[in-house]
């Protein structure tokens, strides 16, 4: 094997961390023969590192440390990716070092992958070809870093022999990042894995590393969400690990992230609260994947509320998956507080709390239950909420919209149930598939009872289409009305016509559901999504990555008239 691909993870910001990982693998790549070997983009340093782009230290550090692994490498042809200064400048780099002598290559720096994670770094890299002996053969290389998906490739056939891509992608679903290449030449993608956020949003490097040949078929790849020294002879094929199916990455990511975030964080334990409903289920499965049965801790909290069919099935649901669960009942609580409450006078009158007010205050007690444990075991409490419900705000101030991490969160209902059909085939005693057909409820009045087929106000195979439309496709209150109006918002949407007749008979049903929804989309959601917490990103367009301003909510002229004219006042 002559060319050594150095899949490896990447911690933001933990320089020492990251060169022990290089020199680790340089190491392995020596002892398997290889005469190069490549590393990521910023490998040394991390792509999404915040404000340690402005230090000093930080870069003389990164540098520092650039020059250490080439003298750790005097007999291979050692290729990474790290930052550079030019002119004063900060630029993301591509290095060379032969004979341990190391020199900084012109790559042409590509769009960004993630919004705004390239806006630090200077972008007038030039393209050069450089000569890399491999395997005894003088190979005319060139190297690129960024997206070039939607760009035209600086060189031809004619200027290279091998293309190699040193850029991380991160994982979003149903995306592919596969990069163009130059028909008839061999071609390198290198990606890394890690998790790496920027504010609140948590981007997972997938890992999938591969050669292609000059043919353009893949002759080797690494697998993804595991670090990996892919070996290959440049010319001949090598191993090509089979791709996961959609529900296979799916969860291979959400269980890869959950597990990374509480590392990165120090922790070992999670505790869940698990309502026998099928988003704090998934996290469950998820959590206990992701950091063993034994350092998960799930917590059923049930009230007058609660059904004996959601209380016994997170009984279930723990013993299929090994996790201890324990029941703390809020009655005893609530009463006390229903109480306590009573003594307080506010104009001369006994504070009373019902109806949405009281289901907030439930929430909360929960919260505080799983705040206290989640302190006595020294460990994190999850936020189980999923993206219709951040979209719309359907979530507690202070209760279940807190949590270290929402690992769900970028993900609408229906593929919440996508991620637990996989999940199920990891824990197959779990009682997903019973908890997926109940109809999804916080059980937290009467107007919520399963028992009497009630649940959430939102009708998720309806609503998640709808939501996404506004959260991803920019579409409009008018676009829906519009759309409903001309008989084709089934196909607008993506979802059943049937459920979209059944639910709005009418034009004025429509609108009122529209508007309800568009009022808590850019009202009260909005401060309930500045307050949330840190989330995984598993879509081109997470909720939080636009600029949010809390504003007064606006209908356009168009979206009045024509409601006007559809329902007549």
């Amino acid at each position: 094997m002559n060319i050594a691909i150095a899949q490896m993870e990447v911690f933001p910001a933990d320089l020492r961390k990251n060169k022990q990982t290089m020199l680790t693998l340089i190491d392995a790549a020596r002892t398997a023969g290889a005469q190069v070997v490549m590393f990521p983009e910023l490998a040394v340093s991390g792509l999404l590192v915040g404000d340690y782009w402005q230090r000093g230290s930080f870069i003389a550090d990164c540098l520092q440390i650039g020059e250490e692994l080439a003298a750790a490498a005097p007999d291979l042809t050692l290729i990474f990716g790290n930052i550079g200064l030019r002119e004063g400048k900060l630029c993301n780099c591509v290095y060379m070092s032969v004979n341990g002598e190391l020199g900084r290559l012109e790559a042409p720096l590509g769009g960004s992958y993630i919004p705004g994670a390239y806006e630090v770094f200077a972008a007038d890299n030039q393209y050069q070809v450089y000569n890399l002996e491999i395997g005894g053969k003088i190979c005319r290389t060139a190297f690129l870093l960024g997206d070039w998906r939607d760009a035209e490739l600086p060189c031809t056939a004619a200027d290279v022999d091998l293309l190699v891509n040193l850029s991380s992608a991160p994982y979003i679903v149903g995306s592919d990042f596969s990069q163009p290449y130059v028909e008839g030449r061999a071609f390198i993608q290198l990606n890394s894995i890690g998790l790496q956020a920027i504010e609140k949003r948590n981007y997972v490097f997938p890992g999938g590393s591969c050669f292609r040949s000059a043919k353009g078929d893949i002759t080797a790849s690494a697998p993804m969400f595991k670090e990996r020294l892919l070996l290959a002879d440049l010319w001949q094929s090598g191993e090509v690990v089979a791709s996961l199916t959609a529900a296979e990455s799916l969860g291979g990511v959400l269980i890869y992230a959950a597990g990374a975030f509480c590392r990165q964080i120090g922790v070992e334990k999670a505790v869940i609260g698990v309502s026998g409903g099928i988003d704090s289920a998934v996290a469950a499965c998820v959590y206990t994947a992701a950091l063993g049965k034994d350092n998960v801790l799930l917590v059923n909290m049930p009230t007058e509320h609660n059904c004996k069919q959601t209380i016994a099935l997170a009984k279930q649901l723990a013993k299929a998956i090994g996790a201890p669960c324990i029941s703390m009942p809020l009655f005893d609580s609530l009463s006390q507080l229903r109480k306590q409450l009573a003594h307080v006078q506010l104009h001369g009158e006994a504070v009373k709390l019902s109806g949405t007010a009281w289901e907030s205050v439930q929430s909360r007690e929960r919260t505080r239950y799983l705040a206290a444990l989640a302190a006595a075991c020294g460990g994190i409490f999850t936020d189980n909420g999923n993206k219709a419900e951040a979209a719309v705000g359907y979530a507690t101030f202070y209760g279940d919209l807190a949590g270290a991490f929402a690992v769900l969160g970028d993900l609408w209902k229906y593929q919440v149930y996508q991620a637990a059909e996989y999940l199920q085939s990891i824990f197959p005693d779990a009682p997903l598939q019973q908890i997926a057909a109940l109809r999804p409820s916080a059980e937290l009045s009467a107007e919520q009872s399963i028992d009497a087929g009630l649940g959430d106000p939102l009708t998720y195979a309806y609503h998640d289409h709808l939501l996404r439309s506004w959260a991803e496709q920019g579409s409009t209150p008018y676009d829906i009305l519009r759309h409903y109006v001309d008989g084709d918002l089934a196909e607008y949407l993506g979802c059943d016509a049937e459920i979209i007749a059944e639910l709005f008979p009418t034009a004025a049903e429509i609108a009122a559901d529209i508007e309800r929804w568009w009022l808590q989309y850019r009202g009260l959601a909005v401060a309930k999504r500045l307050q949330a917490p840190p989330f995984l990103v598993l879509s081109a367009c997470p909720l939080s990555q636009r600029e949010e301003v809390q504003s007064a909510v606006y209908f356009c002229n168009d979206y009045l008239q024509l409601r006007k004219e559809a329902v007549g006042n």
